[in-house]
C-alpha cells in the first residue's frame, strides 16, 4: 500500500474561480478573460506573436508563474511569464513536440513527441533532458501529471489501437487505463479535486473521465457538433478548444449541465490548439521527495516513484556524460573467495 502521508492536496485560493485562460492560436498566444470586463479592444489580450510559429501544447508552472508551450513548426519548447515577458527557448532540435505538462513540485517538464514517437522529461529550465518512454508508442498527443502521486498520463491516438496510459514519473509500471470506445483522444487533464483523469475525444465527440486507476468511467460531455483539440481543468468548469466552431467551449464539471462558450478576444487568427486555465494560486502543501533539496548528484534527474521505499530514483540525463553513468551503475559483485 502506498503511503501518501508526505502529500497534502489542500488547495488554498484567494478567489472562488480561475482567473483567466491562456490559449494557443498558431502564431499567437492569447490571454482570455472569463468576464466581459476583462476584454479589451485591439491586441491587448495578445501575450505573444511569433510569425510562422505553431504553438500547440501548453502548461503552466503555477509556482513561478511561467507558461510553457510547444512549437511544432520551430521544433522547440519555450517558456515565458504569464504576461509574455522573459520569453525563452529552453529546448530545441525536437521532432514534433505536442503535448506538454509541468510538475511544479518536482520542477520537471514532460512532453510528447509525435515524430520521434516518445515521451521525454527535463528540468523546468530545459536542462538534463531524458527519453522516458519510446517503446510501443505510435501517436502520442496529450500529456498530464499528478505530482501528488508521482504519475504521468498520456494519450496515444494510434488509429488501430487508441489508448490512454499511465506510468510512474520514472517511466516504470506502465499501465493502460482506457482502450475501448476511443477514437482520437486529444486533450487531457488531471483533476486534483475529483481525483479524475479526463480527456476529450475528437472522433467520439465526448469529454470523459476515469479515476487514476482507470475505474469509474463517466461522460461529462457528448456533443456531436464539437471537435475537441485542447482540454483544461478549471475549478468549476472544463474548457476545450473546438475545431468545428473555432471557439472555446466550457461545461460545469458536475452532472446535468449544458455547455456554453467563452468569448475569444481579438488578436489571433487561425485554429485554436492547446489551452490552460490559470487559477488564483498553486495547490498548497503538496510536497514530495524530488523538491529542491533532493540528494541526486550532478547530471541526474530526480524522478518520483512512490512504489519504492525511497519514493524516487536518480537517473542520468541522456546528455549527462560518462561520469554520471558510471556513478549510476551499480558496483560490480565481489569476486568469489577461495581458500
Amino acid at each position: 500500500m502506498i503511503n501518501i502521508s508526505i502529500y497534502s492536496c489542500a488547495e488554498i485560493l484567494s478567489g472562488p474561480k480561475e482567473q483567466f485562460l491562456i490559449v494557443n492560436q498558431g502564431q499567437t498566444i492569447l490571454k482570455v478573460p472569463l468576464t466581459a470586463s476583462g476584454l479589451t479592444n485591439g491586441n491587448e489580450n495578445r501575450i505573444l506573436y511569433v510569425p510562422r510559429m505553431r504553438a500547440v501544447g501548453i502548461s503552466i508552472d503555477c509556482r513561478q508563474q511561467f507558461v510553457y508551450f510547444t512549437d511544432t513548426s520551430g521544433k522547440t519548447i519555450q517558456r515565458m511569464k504569464y504576461d509574455g515577458s522573459e520569453q525563452k527557448i529552453i529546448l530545441s532540435g525536437l521532432g514534433s513536440p505536442e503535448g506538454i505538462a509541468v510538475d511544479w513540485v518536482s520542477r520537471l517538464v514532460f512532453w510528447t513527441d509525435s515524430l520521434l514517437k516518445r515521451i521525454e522529461v527535463a528540468k523546468v529550465d530545459g536542462s538534463l533532458r531524458k527519453v522516458l518512454l519510446d517503446k510501443n508508442i505510435q501517436n502520442p498527443r496529450a500529456i498530464a501529471v499528478n505530482p501528488e502521486l508521482g504519475y504521468v498520463f498520456w494519450t496515444d491516438w494510434n488509429r488501430q489501437n487508441p489508448r490512454i496510459e499511465r506510468a510512474n514519473m520514472d517511466g516504470s509500471e506502465r499501465k493502460i487505463l482506457v482502450s475501448d470506445k476511443l477514437g482520437l483522444p486529444n486533450g487531457l487533464y488531471y483533476d486534483h479535486h475529483r481525483r479524475e483523469l479526463c480527456w476529450g475525444d475528437a472522433k467520439m465527440k465526448t469529454i470523459e473521465c476515469v479515476r487514476d486507476d482507470g475505474s469509474n468511467r463517466r461522460i461529462v460531455l457528448a456533443d456531436q457538433t464539437t471537435m475537441i483539440f485542447g482540454l483544461s481543468d478549471g475549478l468549476q468548469y472544463a474548457y476545450w478548444t473546438d475545431w468545428s466552431t473555432n471557439k472555446i467551449g466550457r461545461i460545469d464539471k458536475t452532472p446535468s449541465h449544458s455547455p456554453d462558450s467563452v468569448l475569444l478576444p481579438s488578436g489571433g487568427n487561425g485554429k485554436l490548439y492547446g489551452l490552460v486555465a490559470v487559477k488564483n494560486s498553486c495547490p498548497h502543501d503538496i510536497n514530495n521527495v524530488c523538491n529542491e533539496n533532493n540528494d541526486c548528484t550532478t547530471g541526474q534527474l530526480c524522478l518520483p516513484n512512490l512504489s519504492l521505499r525511497s519514493k524516487r530514483v536518480c537517473q542520468c540525463a541522456d546528455n549527462a556524460g560518462l561520469q554520471c553513468l558510471l556513478r549510476e551503475r551499480p558496483p560490480p559483485p565481489l569476486p568469489p573467495q577461495f581458500g
